[in-house]
């Protein structure tokens, strides 16, 4: 374009510039000059728009596919520039549709897989309505579950359409409308009929849905029907009941989370619901032991084959077999505990009963021997005081204290009896005694041997009936008590003796229904462990330091108790004292009379 306007510029001004017409000359020069600009001028045009109808044609050729992917770029003027920005801008374009079919190939391709697993989610109705509650779209899972024949059975209807109940619209429609219009999803349990007339128990969550502009659109529902788990659920509660070991669940804080029904019994409740709401912690006789427990479950997982005592909501104490281990989050922490527990209680009752059994026999041997020979003893004692006591010419004095020996002798006689019926196991003579005059005997014999600070009590009961007991047998039960509790308290203390009557409506343990006379023996002083309580009535076993006691004579007492068919229970703790209670059963004939004591 310079290389046209140049000449014709100078031309123009040439002629403006000339202050006479130009000679022949110069006017065939100008009209040269500005022929040959013209046609230089119009042969360009020419070319430059045979170079814009090649890139039009180019770039229809393009659009159409018939070309390539890129405009042909002739020169470096501005068309080529043009072609050079048009090409860029043709390469863009190509470059986003590429990645334009792209998104939209795995778009369509996760909407493949979406229905794919919608459709194939046969345990799950999936379904989604609009804001009026009429359903848009429904998976093979829904037509399945409901028992349709296809999905168009059920678009266009609503979920209360579905439901068993007929106040579903009004009452449990209105709840999910609240809770999904306020954003957040409702989950609960209904009924659903089926076009059959069967009804199916289901279980729902119910979700809200926006659209692009996040305006409510309706909602997704997901409903499954939950016929097969409750069948399970039925199966696994009759067998987790049926089980003879009792299986519980517990928290880390001391709540019950689930029992069984043997649970329940274990504890003494009436059902597994009011055990539910017990604290485990108070299950314990001490509350360290069950923290004990907590530490070593924790420590290691599990623990296996644990023995540990419980005491039921009555105060009765059992030793159980305990089974358990922690339950953990996929973190790691600890959210449950379950474990089982085998009552042993009886168990171990009898494994005691025998090892106490054969002690017995051991002792049984040992005993005879003894009292035969003690027999042979006092058969010289008693016929001799006799003598002493009928010689006339003996003085007064003698004759006394003849008296008291052949009493005493008397006395280890029925001893004697009573130990030799104890180391054969034969049952006690059935007599009838006056407790109060039985312990009243044994105060006399025993109180002048207490220290003068250790203070003696005895508070006797008005009107007290007769129990059924021989006076010896039950003199020998009140000594050995009293000894036993002198001997507690040291050279200070309290010893309190006291009798009572008692009637026992229901059975309470082994204590059956009737009316007991009632003995109870008390100290405040060092008391025993739980450990010694369990053997205290073991032959041989004694508190007391070496060569000071035998560790028969609270045997002797609980078979003697025991022989009258009476009861005998104890309390005691480390510093806390002891408390000796004897329950013998009042007999129904009057008291036999008991020889006298000179």
């Amino acid at each position: 374009m310079a290389v046209i306007s140049g000449p014709l510029l100078g031309s123009v001004i040439f002629l403006v510039a000339q202050t006479t017409p130009p000679t022949p000359v110069q006017a065939i020069v100008i009209a040269l000059i500005c022929s040959t600009c013209v046609g230089i001028g119009l042969q360009a045009v020419h070319r430059m728009g045979h170079r814009i109808r090649r890139l039009a044609d180019c770039a229809e050729e393009i659009r159409e596919g018939v070309r390539g992917e890129s405009l042909p770029v002739d020169g470096r003027d501005e068309i080529g520039r043009l072609a050079d920005v048009l090409n860029e801008v043709i390469a863009r374009v190509q470059r986003a549709n590429a990645d334009l079919v792209r998104l939209v190939g795995e778009h369509m391709e996760a909407l493949e897989l979406q229905n794919s697993v919608l459709d194939n989610a046969a345990e799950y109705a999936i379904l989604s309505d609009d804001a009026s509650g009429r359903i848009l779209t429904a998976n093979r899972g829904a037509v399945e579950i409901l028992g349709l024949q296809s999905e168009d059975d059920i678009l266009h209807k609503r979920l209360g359409d579905f439901a068993a109940r007929p106040d579903f619209a009004s009452v449990r429609w209105q709840e999910i409308l609240a809770t999904t219009d306020a954003g957040a999803t409702w989950h609960g349990a209904f009924e659903c009929v089926r076009p059959d007339g069967s009804v199916f128990p289901a279980r729902c969550r119910i979700a809200p849905r926006r659209d692009r502009t996040g305006n409510a659109a309706g909602r997704v529902i997901l409903l499954r029907d939950t016929t097969r788990e409750q069948q399970a659920e039925r199966k696994y509660r009759d067998l987790f009941h049926s089980l003879q070991e009792a299986v519980y669940v517990t928290t880390a804080d001391g709540r019950f989370v689930d029992a069984n029904e043997a649970m329940a019994r274990l504890v003494g409740a009436e059902s597994v619901g009011e055990l539910l709401e017990l604290d485990p912690r108070t299950l314990y006789p001490d509350a360290k032991d069950r923290d004990a427990w907590l530490e070593e479950v924790d420590r290691i997982g599990f623990v296996r084959d644990r023995e540990l005592r419980l005491i039921d909501v009555h105060g009765e104490e059992h030793c159980c077999i305990e089974s358990s281990r922690a339950l953990r989050m996929p973190d790691g922490e600890v959210y449950a505990y379950l474990g089982t527990l085998i009552d042993i209680t009886e168990r171990r009752t009898l494994q005691r009963q025998v090892a106490r059994s054969q002690r017995l026999d051991a002792v049984g041997t040992l005993a005879s021997g003894l009292a035969h020979d003690f027999n042979n003893i006092l058969a010289a004692i008693v016929p001799n005081t006799e003598l002493i006591e009928r010689h006339r010419e003996s003085p007064e004095n003698v004759r006394e204290r003849a008296r008291t020996i052949r009493a005493a002798a008397e006395r280890a006689g029925g001893i004697t009896r009573q130990l030799l019926r104890f180391a054969r196991q034969e049952r006690a003579v059935q007599s009838t005694t006056d407790l109060n005059g039985v312990v009243q005997e044994a105060a006399r014999l025993l109180e002048p041997g207490f220290p003068e600070a250790l203070r003696f009590d005895l508070a006797l009961a008005d009107a007290m009936p007769v129990v059924v007991g021989e006076s010896t047998s039950l003199e020998q039960v009140v000594v050995n008590l009293v000894l036993n509790a002198r001997d507690a308290c040291g050279e200070v203390g309290q010893v309190s003796v006291s009798t009572g009557r008692r009637v026992v409506s229901h059975a309470v343990g082994r204590v059956r229904p009737g009316t007991y006379g009632v003995l109870t023996v008390l100290d405040d002083g060092e008391g025993m462990t739980r450990a010694q309580l369990d053997r205290i009535f073991d032959p041989f076993f004694t508190t007391k330091a070496s060569g000071v006691g035998t560790g028969l004579g609270l045997s002797v007492v609980y078979a003697t108790v025991n022989g009258y068919g009476g009861h005998i229970h104890v309390e005691s703790a480390p510093g806390k004292g002891t408390r000796f209670e004897v329950l013998l059963p009042v007999a129904t004939a009057p008291a036999r009379t008991q020889p006298a004591r000179v």
